[in-house]
């Protein structure tokens, strides 16, 4: 039955959920001498068969499976069917029939594991990244050059993914013509030169695009930094969706030249674009410390990432960059933010960029998720087929507190009394609160800390005496059904001391007055302002807090 290799005890679950990938670990013999990409078939501890695959002797992937069926062959007839199935795919896509750039086989997800080809314009660009597919590559482009017409088929097997199967980096022409130095493709009404000989990846990110389209829905009226521009993808995109002014930033001088090409080729010479070449990372830090802002940041980074172990110093990098952009973001702005690394997990990229907006101190909400074109699908077997993560997040206005007409009237103190705010105590703080252009409250109460006790004390406006008793910690004092923004007053016990003035006493603010913001039973924050004899001549204005 030619060569076999036999599993584990139990290592055959992920086989059984149909993964199509069996690493080193789980493969306890082979029987055989199979050379790199040969056919073998796969067989668990029992000795029942379980699938058919492409052996690699040097890479943790030991076996990438081609099929499932016992009775299927693996020959040129199987690479037709696999690549017309792939097309008929494609299609069947409403939104893909009218674009002449585009993913045609992906890979595992479309079952031929190691196996890229893109189509831009006339032309075919394959990627054979595993020793199968290596293996079969003649076949392969034979099926090609068959079933796909076109003027010619280049090879980008130049990648360092390579080098994990034991095969060196290739590139080249392979069947038909050889592809002029750039080509052009359209897309959305934009058009782009591509160049498939040295560009990344093959040429262009194609699996951007629905993307492009989104960020070019949301860019009107907003000044939009675009980070990794690449070939200005993005950035052209928000020029067609109306955006402001666009500041593009590469490090790749090669990239900004067809960038600069594209804005020309689709009549934007006096466009609002400014182009910077260097590395992100430091001309992020260099537009914060000049204090620039933008309403719209696009951060799409290359793969940080490669494999699980990377992940950890990835995730550095990725913090880094999400920071700096929340600085530079403007209150009501969007980050689009993506990871292209497959091995973080979207639950790991949401962390990080929260973590990040924590640090930067604001507060975000994510809009839409945002993922890979439809012509790159993810296999359900396969969720590291899923390998772009993206999020648009809003970065929330901060509250702002309005205080004006600040008054307090103390009476009933007597002067040898130690209580400074007996409970006939009143107080009457008006205030607004906004978010925004959005008013949330007017006419605030206020809630007296009282020194001794540390209890939060609600003062009914000129009632002369208490109402409703809360805890001493606001957050869980304030509950439903009370107002939803509370202005916290207290005056500093150290400082403060009685005075005698004839018949009345009042309260000598020669120390600090302490303001805290409760909104909706949350602590936002506080500030202490200083106070000037009388208290009534107290009167902070628009802090925000």
């Amino acid at each position: 039955m030619g060569i076999k290799v036999i599993l584990k005890t139990d290592r055959e679950k992920s086989v059984l959920r149909r993964h199509p990938w069996i690493y080193s670990g789980a493969v306890a013999e082979v029987l055989g001498h199979p050379t790199s990409g040969d056919t073998v078939h796969v067989h668990s501890a029992k000795g029942d068969f379980l699938c058919t695959g492409a052996y690699s002797p040097h890479s943790q992937i030991r076996v990438r499976i081609w099929s499932w069926d016992e009775q299927e062959v693996i020959d040129r007839s199987f690479f037709q069917r696999k690549i017309a199935n792939a097309l008929a795919l494609r299609q069947a896509m409403p939104n893909l029939k009218e674009v002449d750039a585009l993913r045609l086989v992906h890979g595992e997800s479309d079952n031929i594991p190691g196996l890229i080809v893109d189509r831009y314009n006339e032309w075919l660009v394959a990627q054979f990244l595993s020793c199968g597919a290596e293996f079969w590559r003649d076949t392969i482009l034979d099926t090609l050059s068959e079933i796909i017409p076109s003027k010619g088929i280049f090879e980008r097997s130049d990648v360092e993914v390579r080098s994990l199967e034991g095969l060196e980096e290739r590139s080249g022409g392979v069947r038909g013509q050889e592809p002029p130095e750039r080509i052009q493709i359209r897309e959305e009404g934009l058009s782009f030169w591509v160049d498939v000989r040295k560009g990344q990846k093959t040429g262009f990110y194609l699996d951007q695009r629905d993307n492009r389209r989104h960020i070019r829905q949301l860019a009107e009226n907003r000044d939009v930094l675009d980070c990794f521009c690449y070939t200005g993808g993005f950035s052209l995109s928000a020029l067609a969706g109306g955006a402001k002014s666009v500041v593009a930033v590469d490090s790749s001088p090669e990239a900004l030249a067809v960038f600069s090409d594209n804005i020309r080729s689709n009549g934007w010479s006096d466009a609002p674009v400014e182009i910077v070449e260097g590395n992100v990372f430091h001309v992020l830090r260099r537009f914060r410390d000049m204090g620039r802002s933008f309403d719209m940041v696009i951060l799409d980074p290359p793969k940080f990432a490669a494999t699980a172990a990377q992940v950890e110093q990835a995730a550095r990098g990725y913090k880094d960059i999400n920071l700096l952009a929340f600085k530079l973001l403007r209150y009501g702005g969007l980050l689009a933010t993506f990871s292209c690394s497959g091995g973080l997990s979207p639950e790991l990229h949401q962390k990080i960029v929260a973590d990040a907006a924590l640090d930067a101190g604001c507060e975000a909400q994510i809009v839409k998720r945002l993922s890979q074109a439809p012509d790159h699908p993810v296999g359900l077997n396969f969720p590291e087929g899923a390998y772009l993560k993206g999020l648009v997040v809003y970065k929330k206005k901060p509250l702002s507190i309005d205080v004006s007409g600040f008054s307090v009237e103390m009476s009933g103190l007597e002067p040898e009394s130690e209580r400074f705010f007996p409970r006939t105590s009143t107080s009457v703080v008006s205030c607004s609160v906004s978010a925004g252009d959005q008013q949330l409250t007017n006419d605030t109460p206020a809630y007296l800390l009282e020194p001794e006790s540390s209890s939060f004390v609600r003062l009914a406006e000129c009632t002369g005496r208490h109402s409703d008793f809360l805890t001493p910690d606001p957050a869980s004092g304030l509950r439903a059904g009370q107002a939803d923004v509370v202005l916290l007053m207290r005056t500093s016990h150290s400082y403060a001391r009685l005075c005698s003035e004839g018949q009345s006493s009042v309260v000598s603010a020669v120390g600090t007055c302490f303001f805290a913001l409760i909104y909706r039973g949350r602590r936002l924050s506080a500030r202490s302002s200083g106070l000037a004899s009388p208290v009534e001549a107290c009167h902070p204005r628009a802090l925000i807090l």
